[in-house]
């Protein structure tokens, strides 16, 4: 619609609501002075899509949890998959993905922390309807989830990481937090979603420690998501080294100056410059862990050993060394 000066009116955009026959309402926009973007008719069908569903919903006197539920209901197992699928109507044969969304530690620390979860799924829904009609929205272990059914296969990647970062964007520019996400693996069909969910979870723990606003894939983080898949089962795992363990922890400063020659790639000088520590000392405390141990950190296998019992050692400890 032309803007209308003399009545206070600048360019507008609409769009109507239909059930059948019968208007249920409008959604109207009005641009604030920078005009509108090339995206607005994307946004204006994504906004109707998600209010669409919501006035369905509150008519049917639906749980305000139903979005939450049906999220939960899909990725536990096929069977509940499958009820959720058929009662929602949503396409269960072709490959599905799922998306995870997080807010960053300061974010969700904030006062208004709940109720920039409940906006950050608003937005991702309208976002996530736009792109396709049958996703699902909703919370997922406090993380914001989007599941998308009926996908083709062969061109899914680009467009899902393309979505999340629209949504990642629009949530930086428009709701003031720094939000990340995780694009989870392609399964082959809606009923077998869940045995995706936990590589895609472990995917958003690799990103919630990366750049602010981060948008990855599994091929993005394959190696550190295997790293820290074995850093927890040796947690798990009631066996231990006995002599580097206890070296780890009776010598506070060996294993201090040992983390840190990993870190560097076992380059002595590196280390040494990071600890403000003279070259002969680390060399004399790595050969002491290694005479001690009997470990030789040269030996690949070796080195594993020692790197799974320095970050258990790391995790039980602050900056200086002391528990």
């Amino acid at each position: 619609m032309p803007a209308r000066p003399q009545d206070g009116l600048r360019e507008r955009v609409a769009i109507a609501l239909f059930a059948g026959e019968r208007i249920m309402g409008y959604i109207w926009l009005q641009e604030t002075g920078e005009g509108f973007g090339p995206d607005v008719e994307y946004v204006l069908t994504g906004s109707a899509a998600r209010v669409s569903a919501e006035l369905i919903r509150y008519r049917n006197q639906q749980s305000v949890h139903m979005r939450e539920d049906r999220v939960a209901r899909i990725l536990s197992g096929p069977a509940e998959a499958a009820a959720s699928a058929h009662s929602g109507k949503i396409p269960s044969e072709r490959p599905a993905a799922l998306l995870l969304i997080g807010m960053s530690d300061a974010d969700s620390r904030a006062d208004d922390a709940a109720l920039k979860h409940g906006e950050l799924a608003n937005l991702a829904s309208i976002h996530a309807a736009a792109y396709k009609a049958s996703a699902v929205v909703g919370q997922f272990n406090g993380d914001t989830a989007i599941i998308l059914p009926d996908l083709q296969s062969g061109t899914a990647e680009a467009g899902l990481r393309s979505l999340a970062e629209a949504v990642v964007k629009d949530a930086r520019k428009h709701l003031g937090i720094t939000p990340f996400a995780a694009v989870g693996p392609l399964a082959p069909d809606l009923l077998s979603l869940h045995g995706v969910t936990g590589i895609t979870e472990a995917l958003l723990a690799c990103v919630r420690n990366a750049a602010p606003g981060t948008v990855a894939t599994v091929d993005d983080f394959e190696a550190e998501i295997l790293y820290r898949e074995a850093v927890r089962n040796f947690l798990g795992s009631p066996f231990r080294h006995r002599s580097l363990a206890a070296l780890l922890q009776e010598d506070a400063d060996l294993a201090v100056t040992l983390q840190a020659y990993f870190d560097a790639c076992f380059d002595v000088a590196e280390c040494a410059k990071h600890l403000n520590l003279h070259k002969n000392t680390v060399y004399y405390r790595v050969a002491k862990a290694a005479k001690v141990t009997g470990l030789d950190f040269g030996n690949p296998r070796d080195s594993l050993v020692a790197l799974l019992h320095l970050q258990e050692w790391a995790a039980g400890t602050d900056n200086s060394g002391r528990k």
